[in-house]
C-alpha cells in the first residue's frame, strides 16, 4: 500500500502489517526528524551531545568521576613530585613505576649488624644476615672433608685461617706462615664438565700472588692428605 512520508511528503510503498510503524520514506528523513539534545557539563561547563541517555550530566568519565566522589582527577607524585593523571586509582600514589622502586628501597632500607663479624650494613629486605659474600660463606658451618682438614691443621699445631678471601677465589684453609692456600675438592662438584679448568684458573691466580696452593682429593667423604704431608715435609 502507498503512504504520505512526513518529512517530503513524497509517496512511498509500505506492506499492510507495518503500515503504522513506517513513517518516513528513507533513512535521511528519519534521522532528521530525530531529537538532538545539547547540553552543558555541570564541571567544566562544556556542551556535549545527550543522544539515548537523557539523564547524563558530565561530558566524559573523567568528569563524572570529579562530580560524583569530589575526589581529584591529578595528584603529586610522592617521590618527584610531578603532578600526573590518577584515573579511577584511588591508591595510586606514584607517576611513573621507576619513582615507586626507588621509594620502596629507600624505605625498605634497615640497619644491622652481621651476623658474622658485627660490622653493621644495610639490608634490602629481612631475609640479609651477613654483611657480604665472603661472611656469608664464612659462618656457614663447614663440611665433613672441611672438618677433617681442619682437624689435621690443629693437630700438627698449624695457624691457619678458614675461608679467607682472595677475591677471585675462597681456599678452604690458608696457613700464614706457610703463605699455603689449601682446596678440599668433593668428588661430585669438582668431576663436573669445565670445573677443572676453573681451578687451574683459580690455581695461575694465586700462584701470581705468590701463594703456594695444593688441592687435596677426596673419596667417599675421605680426604687424601699425602699432597699436604709431602709439602710439609719436603718444604
Amino acid at each position: 500500500m502507498n503512504k504520505l512520508c512526513e518529512k517530503c511528503s513524497r509517496v512511498f510503498v509500505v506492506t499492510k502489517h507495518k503500515e503504522r510503524l513506517h513513517r518516513f520514506c528513507s533513512r535521511e528523513c528519519a534521522g532528521v526528524t530525530k531529537r538532538i539534545l545539547h547540553r552543558k557539563c555541570e564541571l567544566c561547563g562544556e556542551q556535549f551531545f545527550v543522544g539515548r541517555r537523557v539523564s547524563q550530566k558530565f561530558c566524559s568519565r573523567e568528569c563524572a568521576y570529579v562530580g560524583l566522589t569530589k575526589k581529584p582527577l591529578y595528584r603529586l607524585c610522592e617521590y618527584c613530585g610531578i603532578e600526573f593523571k590518577i584515573g579511577y586509582n584511588k591508591l595510586k600514589r606514584f607517576c611513573r613505576r621507576a619513582c615507586s622502586v626507588r621509594i620502596t628501597r629507600v624505605h625498605n632500607y634497615r640497619w644491622r649488624t652481621c651476623k658474622f663479624c658485627g660490622n653493621k650494613f644495610n639490608a634490602a629486605h629481612d631475609g640479609v644476615h651477613h654483611c657480604s659474600i665472603t661472611c656469608s660463606q664464612k659462618s656457614k658451618y663447614p663440611t665433613s672433608v672441611e672438618r677433617e682438614l681442619y682437624s689435621f691443621l690443629d693437630y700438627y699445631g698449624y695457624v691457619y685461617e678458614q675461608q679467607k678471601d682472595f677475591g677471585r677465589t675462597i681456599p678452604d684453609a690458608f696457613v700464614t706462615s706457610l703463605s699455603l692456600a689449601i682446596f678440599v675438592d668433593g668428588e661430585y662438584w669438582h668431576s663436573l664438565p669445565g670445573r677443572r679448568s676453573k681451578d687451574i684458573e683459580c690455581n695461575e691466580y694465586l700462584m701470581s700472588q705468590g701463594i703456594h696452593v695444593i688441592r687435596l682429593d677426596t673419596c667417599r667423604n675421605i680426604v687424601d692428605f699425602i699432597p699436604l704431608v709431602e709439602y710439609l715435609l719436603i718444604g
